[in-house]
């Protein structure tokens, strides 16, 4: 799959250097441990992220996912996201995270912006995301790029706990 190999370069003002690629299978230390580090003191591991950390081949890849993995100048894995299949042309963005010396560069809209590319090539109309309120940066980040929150009625289920917003991005607009 071409479409998958591609990297995007980012430009920042200040880590100019940052790539965006596809996840590799030697980056799994990285995806996981990156992901942990903001969701085990904020919030604590639930059983959807040990599923997903643990074994994103099967949990994500298999089904037709992908992971963007975030690298530094240096080769080092600074970020990572992932699109994960949901339904009717509908794709997750989960397990968005960024390294906590990271942060600020650049790597997270870099990271996103490559996403959504990569959403419109999955053939999404639309992209979903779980948060939590208390992650202002992220929702920020969000808001910025055209995600809306949805309403209760309109609301998926989902399997987190500490979930209290859901949002999406029309990518037919």
């Amino acid at each position: 799959m071409a479409a998958q190999a591609a990297e995007w370069r980012a430009v920042s003002s200040v880590k100019p250097n940052i790539t965006i690629r596809a996840y590799r299978s030697s980056d799994h230390a990285a995806f996981r441990q990156i992901n942990l580090d903001w969701i085990e003191p904020l919030f604590g591991v639930e059983q959807t992220d040990r599923d997903l950390l643990n074994d994103p081949q099967t949990h994500i890849l298999a089904r037709g996912g992908r992971i963007l993995m975030a690298i530094n100048e240096t080769g080092i894995a600074i970020g990572t996201v992932s699109l994960i299949p949901v339904d009717n042309g509908r794709v997750e963005l989960a397990k968005m995270g960024v390294s906590e010396l990271s942060r600020g560069t650049g790597a997270g809209r870099a990271l996103m912006t490559a996403a959504i590319k990569a959403a419109r090539e999955m053939g999404a109309s639309n992209v979903w995301i779980e948060s939590n309120r208390t992650l202002n940066a992220a929702l920020t980040l969000y808001r910025s790029v055209g995600f809306q929150e949805l309403q209760a009625d309109n609301a998926l289920h989902t399997p987190y706990q500490r979930c209290d917003i859901q949002m999406e991005l029309d990518l037919s607009a």
